[in-house]
C-alpha cells in the first residue's frame, strides 16, 4: 500500500541530498571562519607594533588619518580603521584591494596588495570564497542551505535519538556506512544551534539588502551616501580636513570610540565611524556623514536610537564573528566552525561508501 512518505523519511532524503552540495563549502567555511576567530591575535603575533598601546584621542586619529591621505592620496584610499584598546595598529583600506597596518604615529608597519597577507586571504575566501559579489552570493545561498541542512538533520535524527547516548566516536578507516551516519547525525544535533546561528547571521551578511527588507526598520535600502557628495576640495592635501572633522564627531558623541574614517567616491559619502556605550558591533554603527570640501556634519546617525529591527539588523556581524558576548559565543563560533569541518567530511565519506557499495 503505497501512501506519502514519512516526514523522518522525507528529511533524511533532502537533508542528504543538500549535503552533497554544501559539503565542501561547509569544509570551507567552516575552516576559515574558525580562523577567523583568531584573526586579532594573529595580527598581534606578527606585528610588534600591535602590541603596544595606541592614543586613541581625537587629535591624534586625526592627525593619523591625514597622514594615511597624504601618504596614499585621497583618490588611493578608501577606508580607515583606527586602532582600539586591544589592538595597537590602524589598518587602511587601499582603492586596489590591499592594505596596510600604520603604527599610533602613522608610520607604515606592513603594506600588502590585495590578499597577499594570510587574514586577507581567509577572510576573502570566507566571505567571498575568493569570487568577489559572486563568490558573496554563493555564500549567502550556502548559509541558507546550511540551515536547511540544519531543520532537516534534525527532524531525520528524531526517531534515532537514542542513539545520541553512543556519542560521536568511530574508526574512520573500519567504520561501517551506518556507523559514519550514527556519528555525523550525533554530532549534527550536538552543534545544531552554532551552526544555525553562523548560517543565519552569514546569510544576512551575504544578502545585507534582502536582510534590510526583512528586519530593517527604515526599510531603506540605499547606501548612508544620501548626503551631496562632491570631489574633496579642502585646501590641505587636496582631501579632508580629518582633525577638525574629528573633532567635531567626538563631541557629537561625547564617550562614544572613534572607530573609522572613510573617504568619499562614487558609491559613498565621506563619514566617521564611532562606537557608543551598548553598541555590539566592534567599530559602531554610529555615523557622522561629512561634506568633504569642509569636513563639516551634514548628518548625524545615532546607532543607540535606531529601532528594534535596525539594531538586530547591526547585531549580525558581532554575533557572526564572535565580537560580542565571550567567551560564549566565541566558543560557539569554534564548534561551529569545527563542526562544519567534520560534518562535511564525515557526510561525503559516508555517501562515498554507500555510492561504492551501490557500484559493487
Amino acid at each position: 500500500m503505497s501512501g506519502r512518505p514519512r516526514l523522518p523519511s522525507l528529511a533524511a532524503k533532502l537533508h542528504a541530498l543538500a549535503g552533497i552540495v554544501c559539503s565542501l563549502a561547509a569544509v570551507l567555511l567552516g575552516a576559515s571562519g574558525t580562523l577567523l576567530v583568531f584573526k586579532e591575535r594573529y595580527v598581534r603575533a606578527t606585528l610588534l607594533e600591535a602590541r603596544a598601546a595606541a592614543d586613541l584621542s581625537p587629535e591624534a586619529l586625526g592627525r593619523v588619518a591625514e597622514i594615511v591621505q597624504v601618504r596614499f592620496g585621497a583618490d588611493q584610499i578608501r577606508a580607515l580603521t583606527f586602532a582600539s584598546a586591544s589592538l595597537g595598529v590602524h589598518r587602511a583600506f587601499l582603492a586596489d584591494g590591499g592594505g596596510a597596518y600604520l603604527a599610533s604615529d602613522g608610520r607604515v608597519v606592513a603594506r600588502w596588495s590585495k590578499n597577499a597577507r594570510l587574514e586577507d586571504w581567509i577572510f576573502d575566501l570566507h566571505r567571498h570564497l575568493l569570487a568577489g559579489e559572486t563568490g558573496k552570493r554563493i555564500v549567502g545561498v550556502v548559509g541558507l542551505a546550511l540551515l536547511a541542512l540544519v531543520i532537516t538533520g534534525v527532524a531525520a535524527f528524531w526517531p534515532a535519538r537514542r542513539a545520541l547516548r553512543r556519542g560521536v566516536g568511530v574508526r574512520v578507516r573500519t567504520a561501517t556506512r551506518g556507523e559514519l551516519v550514527r556519528a555525523h547525525r550525533n554530532l549534527g544535533v550536538i552543534v545544531a544551534i552554532p551552526i544555525a546561528l553562523q548560517a543565519l547571521t552569514g546569510a544576512g551578511l551575504a544578502w545585507p539588502d534582502a536582510a534590510r527588507r526583512w528586519i530593517s526598520d527604515s526599510k531603506d535600502t540605499s547606501p548612508p551616501s544620501a548626503a551631496p557628495i562632491r570631489a574633496p576640495a579642502a585646501p590641505r592635501s587636496g582631501g579632508i580636513d580629518w582633525r577638525r572633522a574629528i573633532a567635531r564627531a567626538a563631541a557629537r558623541a561625547p564617550g562614544a570610540e572613534l572607530r573609522g574614517a572613510t573617504w568619499p567616491s562614487a558609491e559613498r559619502a565621506a563619514a566617521i565611524r564611532l562606537r557608543q556605550p551598548g553598541e555590539w558591533h566592534p567599530n559602531g554603527r554610529t555615523l557622522a556623514t561629512l561634506d568633504p570640501s569642509s569636513g563639516e556634519i551634514v548628518s548625524f546617525t545615532d546607532a543607540t536610537r535606531l529601532g528594534g529591527g535596525d539594531r538586530l539588523l547591526n547585531a549580525l556581524y558581532p554575533v557572526h564573528a564572535a565580537r560580542v558576548g565571550r567567551p560564549l559565543l566565541e566558543l560557539a563560533a569554534l564548534g561551529a566552525g569545527a563542526g562544519l569541518i567534520a560534518l562535511g567530511l564525515s557526510g561525503a565519506l559516508a555517501f562515498a561508501r554507500r555510492t561504492g557499495r551501490a557500484a559493487a
